[in-house]
């Protein structure tokens, strides 16, 4: 057996081990490795590495060696080594498909390293790493895995110095090594605020740019506990990859026993890197209480976020009280002195009789003092949580499959806190503004037509209104364009609700055209890069309901002012993404309208444009759940489009695109009706394209299926039509295959569910226009008509019977 196998099967035993937990872990492992001292020779040192902290990156499997790399992966092309490590190594690469040029980092793991399981596991973590975007993070741009199956992952090229390094070469100052340490503490919290540890904080693992920049590298894939909320692995998955990023003199001590890491896990981290860059003022009293306070032995005993640990760097850097010195009754008095010495430097004995006078005031002055501040910062962590939860962590947990019910439970949370701000006699202007704001993107999270939504549209007008009260107050006080802003979103979005949930046209049009004139309040002078972004917003909702209510003539009209609007923008706004995803918008509804007017040379092009367009921005930010969802529209309108005009390749390869598109959509959007129903229509579509290119065992297998599914989710409230339209698609392309029996069949079960919902006054007028065709062919079927002379189901009037 080579060195590599023997080390897979060892790692396998080693997390067999863990997992296992057993009482005698030496009489355990003696069992399983009887008779094979080497095997049990190499779990030993698994072992001991993993207790020792000695296990640095991988470093007992160093002497797996690494295979040659490809010369490319996906858009890169691979060149020199640039580093290299117990998991694998770090290649340069270059991006040269000609589109843009870039340059990145490959680190490609080590084949074998990882169990098939912990492979699993990787790729599942890797795509959350890959959602961390911050100015001092190395960015996660893509991964994937090699012909061999060695997992790679692609990550910003970061040309600068390991921190101590860069801290010699600079001879940096004290102000400068905090600012460092600091912005990497900004780094770490808002990774833990994203669910994540880094789990091995290094200063290698801590690299600045030449602009004094710095950037986090090499995060771990791990999730810190106790945050209550879903899992992404079993526990029991807890200990193997835990001990592959595992640094001596930076791991806190509960990673020796292999403890799951968690956010303490990192605070201990940032202390020992704190200690070690400020070495030289160690000696300092409040430097050290605040790294020992960092770098206690037990978790609880440490600082307890991050953003506090950086707090206390910041008051000994700015002179002020820090919170883990305990400093006695004059501390912050002292503090302030130290800040203010020409000011409070005095020289008579009267003044210094004086001070002694108010010593006393003075010090319960300052211990009130930062009382008040430590109770604003606790309000204001409250409030960056909501504002948090509201706009960050839910757009990121849409992103990721399975987690409606997370996104479910952080709305009601953010709802409690929004309804607490809006009940209370908060007078502070810019807090009411801010109250507002969050109700109405609560409301876009519960229930927008345009959003990919919870569904909660009840809830949703409900805070739409209590926002637009409170802007209403401020109005009243004095206007702004924020307020004007704000109240815009709210009519765009009662507009769009008023007609898709009520169906009232009238209110609809009221609600935009209230939305225009509070943009249009805003002066000229004034209209700024957000002025913009809102107008085109809301001209991209009027369109949305010009298209609903077919209302072809001005949603043509509606697209061409759109882009018109947006060829005025400033150059650099012109070409950002929000202008780019307006403008496919604008392409897209030209598009539709001239597809449903049956201009179709002219819609494929416009369609087009917009599904490569929505799929090119998709492409920058995976699994955006609003861009897969007009990825499957275009896609799907786009294919019927190029069919009609014989463009067979082209229509293929966009219902293609659509199917992958929906499909991932629905398993992101696990609640959402609209898009279960979307993914029906498109499969749908599938099964005729298989039928229409002669595959129809395929095509019959793939509508049958769509039945079944359709049958299953039935329920006392369901009409029945949606089944009985499948099952009319189904007869279609059974009679197409000459197969009378499936397609009469399946005629009569859907004339049946389509004559049950109109006695029900449940049948839409678009599937009533299909049932003189349907009965016609259920007839011919019972008097045994050969399957070569049924009629269309869909006859000029719905009211006629032909009888052949």
């Amino acid at each position: 057996m080579t060195d590599p196998e023997l080390d897979r099967e060892a790692i396998t035993l080693f997390e067999e081990l863990l997992e296992t937990d057993p009482a005698d872990p030496d009489a355990w492992l003696n069992e399983r490795t009887a008779g094979r001292d080497t095997l049990r020779a190499r779990v030993q040192a698994l072992r001991s590495a993993d207790l020792a902290a000695t296990l640095a990156t991988g470093g007992a499997l160093n002497h797996v060696t690494d295979a040659p790399p490809p010369e490319r992966l996906g858009a890169y092309r691979i060149g020199e080594r640039i580093g290299a490590g117990g998991m694998g190594s770090v290649y340069l690469a270059t991006r040269d498909r000609g589109d843009f040029e870039h340059t990145a980092a490959i680190k490609i793991i080590k084949p074998g390293l990882l169990s098939e399981r912990l492979v699993d596991r990787f790729r599942r973590e890797r795509q959350i790493l890959a959602q961390l975007r911050h100015p001092n993070i190395a960015q996660l741009f893509d991964g994937g895995e090699t012909d061999d199956g060695s997992p790679y992952f692609i990550m910003e090229y970061v040309d600068g110095l390991p921190l101590l390094r860069w801290a010699e070469s600079v001879e940096a100052s004290r102000e400068q090594r905090i600012d460092m340490l600091l912005q990497a503490c900004a780094a770490v919290a808002f990774a833990h605020a994203n669910l994540i540890v880094h789990r091995d904080i290094t200063p290698s693992n801590v690299m600045v740019t030449p602009e004094g920049v710095v950037k986090l590298i090499d995060f771990g894939i791990a999730r810190p506990t106790g945050l209550n909320l879903p899992p992404i692995n079993p526990p029991s998955e807890g200990g193997s990859l835990q001990t592959l990023s595992l640094t001596p003199g930076y791991a806190a001590p509960e990673r020796m026993t292999g403890a799951e890491p968690t956010t303490a896990t990192d605070i201990f981290s940032l202390g020992k890197l704190a200690a070690r860059l400020l070495e030289d003022d160690v000696n300092n009293p409040e430097l050290a209480a605040i790294i020992a306070r960092a770098t206690r032995p037990n978790p609880e005993d440490r600082y307890g976020s991050v953003d506090r640990f950086a707090q206390d760097l910041r008051a000994w850097r700015d002179q002020r009280p820090v919170s883990s010195f305990s400093g006695g009754p004059g501390y912050a008095f002292r503090k302030f002195v130290a800040r203010h010495k020409k000011t409070t430097f005095f020289s008579s004995a009267a003044v210094v009789l004086l001070i002694a006078a108010f010593a006393g005031t003075t010090v319960a002055y300052f211990a009130a003092e930062r009382a008040r501040a430590e109770e604003a910062q606790r309000f204001q962590d409250v409030r960056n949580l909501a504002n948090y939860l509201l706009f960050d962590l839910n757009d990121q947990l849409r992103k990721v499959p399975g987690n409606t019910s997370a996104r479910a439970d952080l709305a009601a949370r953010a709802q409690t806190y929004l309804d607490t701000l809006a009940a209370s006699k908060n007078t502070n202007r810019d807090l009411r503004l801010e109250t507002a704001n969050g109700l109405i993107r609560l409301a876009e999270i519960q229930g927008s037509p345009v959003e990919r939504n919870l569904g909660l549209g009840t809830d949703a007008k409900t805070n739409l209104v209590r926002a637009e009260a409170i802007l209403g107050d401020l109005h009243k006080e004095s206007d702004s364009p924020q307020i004007a802003l704000a109240e815009s979103r709210i009519d765009a979005t009662l507009g769009l609700i008023a007609i898709y949930r009520d169906n009232d046209a009238e209110t609809s049009l009221d609600r935009f055209a209230r939305g225009q004139a509070a943009l249009d309040r805003v002066a000229d002078g004034q209209r700024d890069a957000k002025w913009r972004q809102a107008q085109a917003e809301l001209t991209r909702n009027v369109m949305d309901r010009q298209s609903y209510n077919e209302e072809y003539d001005d949603l043509l009209a509606a697209a061409d002012a759109q882009e018109a609007f947006l060829d005025s923008w400033p150059d650099d706004e012109r070409a950002s993404q929000i202008a780019r995803l307006e403008r496919a918008y604008a392409w897209y509804y030209r598009g539709s309208a001239q597809s449903l007017i049956e201009r179709e040379a002219e819609a494929y092009p416009e369609l087009r444009k917009a599904h490569d367009a929505f799929k090119t921005m998709e492409a920058e930010t995976p699994n955006d759940t609003q861009l897969l969802y007009m990825i499957g529209w275009s896609g799907a309108e786009g294919y019927a489009a190029a069919a009609r005009i014989g463009k067979v390749d082209e229509s293929a390869d966009l219902l293609f695109s659509a199917r992958d598109a929906v499909k991932r959509l629905a398993a992101i959007e696990d609640r959402d009706e609209s898009a279960k129903i979307m993914l029906i229509t498109i499969e749908e579509t599938y099964a005729q394209h298989l039928a229409d290119i002669g595959d129809y065992p395929a095509a019959i297998e793939a509508q049958k299926h769509l039945v079944d599914i359709q049958i299953a989710d039935m329920d006392e409230t369901s009409a029945g039509t949606d089944v009985g339209w499948s099952e009319m698609i189904l007869g279609g392309i059974a009679a197409s295959a000459q197969d009378r029996k499936l397609a009469c069949d399946s005629w009569t079960s859907a004339l049946t569910r389509f004559n049950q919902a109109q006695a029900n006054e449940r049948l839409s007028a678009f599937h009533a226009s299909f049932l003189s065709g349907l009965r016609a062919n259920v007839e011919r079927c019972r008097r045994g008509v050969p399957v070569t002379e049924f009629g269309p189901l869909r006859l000029p009037d719905p009211e006629e019977s032909e009888d052949p």
